[in-house]
């Protein structure tokens, strides 16, 4: 479910600030990682943008400065699997061996920081730094993928929608009045968790009214009960 994320100390720009532009964020990003010998170029995305497509050649890793990124893969028959969401200070596109595995999109107006993969695996056959970062990487990505499969082969819908807000919660700055804010739509959600969009309203719709959360609207939330929203997700952690 979750995207990489670096080790806490190594996450450059993850958040825009008050009064600066992502650019500026981005620049900054760019700064510290000439540090890491990881010079990276930044690139901006529109709305629904495709970032790289299945099947294309996997040549960079991105990291999102600002905005948020479906990881998708889409059947034959127009049934869609969002397999991660990344947010900011998240890094993916590891996901194939020479090719990319799955799709990715922007889903809101996005700035990513792109790393040559050339570059990177010069840098890990280097040792040091970068090579720990990257091993750190893998093994969150191997966790994710455990626990996407046990969401998915053995929680209940409400169990799924729980865990995921959870999950949102910890990746995420909440808002004023602790409101969580997201960028995916309702849709999304559902073929993140493997549900339809009926089912996922009706479970936002029970959480309501066990008093775990609050409304605002499609995109904004107020957790209200984290003990009892976990309780719920069936989250012993």
């Amino acid at each position: 479910m979750q995207a990489l994320r670096e080790p806490h100390g190594h996450d450059v720009a993850t958040r825009q600030e008050p009064g600066r532009t992502a650019r500026s964020i981005a620049t900054d990003a760019l700064a510290e990682d000439d540090a890491l010998h990881l010079p990276g170029r930044i690139s901006s995305f529109a709305r629904g943008n495709e970032i790289y497509a299945e099947g294309s050649a996997m040549d960079h890793l991105y990291r999102v400065v600002s905005g948020a990124v479906r990881i998708c893969k889409v059947m034959a028959d127009g049934r869609r699997q969002i397999v991660e969401f990344s947010v900011a200070g998240d890094t993916f596109g590891l996901d194939g061996l020479a090719a990319h595995g799955f799709s990715a999109e922007a889903i809101t107006a996005t700035t990513l920081v792109c790393y040559p993969r050339r570059q990177l695996e010069e840098a890990v056959r280097q040792g040091g730094r970068v090579a720990r970062l990257v091993e750190r990487m893998t093994l969150n990505r191997l966790v994710a993928a455990q626990n996407c499969i046990v969401m998915l082969g053995r929680k209940t819908a409400q169990e799924r929608v729980a865990s995921f807000l959870l999950e949102m919660c910890q990746r995420t700055t909440l808002a004023n009045a602790g409101v969580l804010m997201l960028p995916m739509s309702r849709y999304d959600i559902a073929d993140h968790l493997g549900l339809t969009v009926e089912t996922v309203s009706r479970v936002l719709g029970a959480l309501r009214r066990e008093g775990a959360i609050a409304l605002a609207d499609a995109h904004n939330l107020r957790v209200l009960d984290r003990g009892r929203l976990r309780a719920l997700s069936e989250d012993r952690v």
